[in-house]
C-alpha cells in the first residue's frame, strides 16, 4: 500500500512541476536570453514527467529505484557534456 501510495505522490508532484515551468516561462521577458534559457528549462521541467511515467512502470520498490536512478544518471552526463 505504501508503494502505490508514493507513486501517486510522485505522479502528482511530477505532473504539477511542468504545470508550474510553463506559468514561470509565461511570466518572464521575451528577450533572446530569457528565450533560449526559457527553452532548456522547458525542455528539462517537461522531461521530469516522461523520466516518473517510465519509472512508474517498474513492477516493484527497486525497480522503480533503478529506473529513476539510471534516469538521473543520464541527466547528469547530459547537463555535464552541454
Amino acid at each position: 500500500m505504501k508503494h502505490r501510495r508514493s507513486q501517486s505522490i510522485v505522479k502528482d508532484k511530477s505532473f504539477r512541476f511542468p504545470v508550474q515551468i510553463v506559468e514561470y516561462i509565461h511570466r518572464q521577458q521575451k528577450d533572446h536570453v530569457n528565450l533560449v534559457l526559457s527553452r532548456q528549462l522547458l525542455r528539462s521541467g517537461t522531461s521530469i514527467r516522461a523520466s516518473v511515467e517510465e519509472a512508474l512502470r517498474g513492477q516493484s520498490s527497486q525497480e522503480f529505484y533503478f529506473q529513476a536512478r539510471n534516469r538521473c544518471e543520464r541527466g547528469s552526463r547530459r547537463l555535464a557534456t552541454g
